[in-house]
């Protein structure tokens, strides 16, 4: 059984159960995993916390999530927020099953994907994600070269395009993304990781070429579920 701990936010939640269905290898319903989901719209912001903005954490309400999830039966865990990989260790600490890193996975899947060298990344996130270095971090240990968005174009499009998601405003969002991802591009990126679950949301309101060199995280963490859940994992696209 799959924990997922969603509601950070709903729709990226949602976003992420559809794309867990269709890379799960399965021809009827019982060949399906069981999933125990809890969409806890209710925990305070992350963002704040993490800039210094806010002393409510989100702490408490993620590991009380964690552990209603295991205690439900869960034998496997994915958050599919980035901001709140934050917390990841102390949640991973209050449970006793395996809990996927996002950042972790995305990572292995860009290494397992590339047909020759690594390429240049970009990455479009939070304040709080970029802040926090939760994929910068890893991309070091990876090997992995990196570029983060300008102050100018993360405050005018990135974040915009994520705050556009959260009202459901989606063909605005798209846009932006595609602005943003584009920028990216110009700078020297091969590809661009879409290190916030809510912007894959709006990958299919952009057009082909900005999809192309989109790592879609969401769809990446679901594929990496599928494995750890002992199916055998299909094929990501190549990279390189």
């Amino acid at each position: 059984m799959l924990g997922v701990l969603g509601g950070m936010g709903p729709l990226a939640t949602a976003d992420f159960l559809q794309k867990f269905v269709k890379a799960t290898p399965a021809e009827t319903d019982q060949d399906h995993p069981e999933v125990v989901v809890f969409s806890n719209s209710k925990i305070p912001d992350r963002v704040g916390p993490i800039l210094g903005k806010s002393t409510v954490s989100p702490l408490p309400g993620l590991i009380d999530s964690a552990q209603r999830l295991e205690n439900f039966g869960a034998q496997l865990i994915a958050m599919p927020c980035h901001t709140a990989h934050y917390w990841y260790t102390q949640i991973a600490s209050a449970v006793t099953v395996p809990f996927l890193h996002i950042a972790d996975v995305t990572c292995e899947e860009i290494v397992r994907s590339a047909t020759e060298r690594k390429p240049t990344v970009g990455v479009l996130a939070t304040r709080a994600t970029l802040h926090a270095q939760i994929y910068q971090h890893r991309f070091r240990s990876f090997g992995i070269s990196y570029l983060l968005p300008e102050p100018d174009d993360l405050e005018r499009i990135v974040l915009p395009a994520i705050a556009a998601v959260k009202r459901q405003s989606l063909a605005q969002a798209g846009q932006l993304l595609a602005v943003a991802a584009e920028r990216m591009m110009q700078k020297g990126a091969g590809l661009v990781v879409l290190a916030c679950t809510e912007l894959p949301t709006v990958l299919e309101h952009t057009d082909s070429d900005v999809r192309g060199c989109c790592i879609d995280t969401t769809e990446t963490l679901a594929r990496a579920c599928v494995s750890a859940l002992g199916f055998k994992r299909r094929s990501a696209p190549s990279t390189a």
